[in-house]
């Protein structure tokens, strides 16, 4: 029973039951009437049988039928009071349905948030990855609480909100590509955290290989030049007139050039920057003008006194390790670029299906 119906029943009773009084008041004056020298508050009924049984023949009548009238309403008092619960049960269902589809658009605005976030620190990652593959770049990752929180969510629950409300016209296949898409991105942005440490670890370790290389190179071009400047005092020589000297000089001078150079704070800041300190500068600067220099020598004087091929090893083994560097940044750097233009980007498929998904969730409110 609506509390419409009610109201009008529960009026009809009223007006029933104020009918009925104003009867009986009106069958007791007639009563009074009747009876002769009527005196208040007179109960002697002698000789008044006839209208006493009368009148209260009629008045236990009427007196059933309100009893009868009362329990009507305390019936339907009772089952209106029933159907309020059940209304309020209905009323509460729908909003806990209602409840959990906004639980589930704002999660997914999050989501798409998080994943927008990660394409621009990608993007900006393989940028200065690609500029300067020998820095140790960084780049920012988003937690995966979303993914966690909107797979947390009852699944059942869900699909009964879903099944309720209908947003859109597929509601299944929105049910199904939402946690299809939602356990992509949860393990995706844990596998690719991982792969960028792993990167960083490994690109780490060859820049320690690199510096402790670097290290022995200008040791063992240090202890040459040291014999050849010995050799040639004794000799009697200016070490100058030596074309290994020059060699060997040329390390040693760009060696304290490059140690000794403090750029300024202007210098940082430029967008462009590459520090003075770099392996880029050692390898453009040192490694390889060694390296091509000691090459000439041998091509023009056909000797090598002073054993120049273990520098020559321990350059060449510095440059394959430099380009062993940049090379694994630069492949890495495509495979982020790739990876998020095809699952992070704002118009590559996922991220467009989300909000798709978000918007027709939203239509229900």
């Amino acid at each position: 029973m609506t509390a419409k119906q009610f109201r009008y029943s529960l009026v009809s009773v009223i007006i029933v039951f104020i009918f009925t009084s104003f009867f009986i008041i009106w069958l007791s004056k007639e009563a009074i009437v009747e009876t002769e020298n009527w005196k208040p508050f007179d109960f002697d009924f002698t000789n008044r049988e006839g209208v006493i049984s009368s009148y209260a023949s009629l008045l236990a009548g009427i007196l059933s039928f309100i009893a009868i009238l009362l329990v009507l309403l305390d019936l339907l008092y009772q089952r209106r009071t029933k159907q309020a619960e059940m209304e309020v049960m209905e009323i509460n269902r729908i909003e806990e349905h209602r409840d959990r589809l906004d639980i589930i658009s704002l999660f997914t605005r999050e989501l798409l948030k998080d994943i927008n976030t990660l394409n621009k620190s990608a993007e900006e990652f393989t940028e200065k990855e690609k500029l300067q593959p020998w820095e140790m770049n960084k780049m920012g990752f988003a937690p995966k609480t979303y993914p966690k929180l909107i797979l947390d969510v009852d699944r059942v629950s869900f699909y009964e909100a879903m099944r309720f409300f209908h947003p859109g016209e597929n509601w299944k296949e929105i049910y199904v590509e939402l946690y299809k898409i939602v356990d992509f991105y949860a393990e995706a942005f844990e596998d690719l955290r991982e792969k960028y440490k792993n990167h960083l670890s490994k690109k780490f370790d060859l820049s320690t290989e690199l510096a402790e290389a670097l290290d022995h190179f200008i040791d063992s071009n240090s202890r040459i030049r040291n014999s050849v400047i010995i050799q040639s005092k004794e000799e009697g020589k200016d070490p100058q007139s030596n074309p290994y000297f020059s060699v060997l000089q040329f390390v040693k001078e760009r060696a304290v050039t490059i140690v000794q150079s403090h750029p300024t704070s202007e210098e940082r800041a430029s967008e462009n920057f590459i520090s003075p300190s770099s392996f880029k500068v050692w390898h453009d600067e040192v490694w390889q003008p060694v390296f091509n220099n000691i090459l000439l020598l041998w091509n023009t004087h056909g000797n090598d006194p002073y054993n120049l091929e273990s520098l020559l090893t321990q350059v060449q083994k510095l440059i394959r390790k430099y380009s062993r560097l940049t090379q694994d940044s630069l492949d890495y750097a495509l495979h982020v670029e790739d990876y998020y233009k095809m699952y992070f980007n704002e118009k590559s498929r996922f991220p467009k299906q989300l909000k798709k998904i978000q918007r027709e969730i939203e239509e229900v409110f």
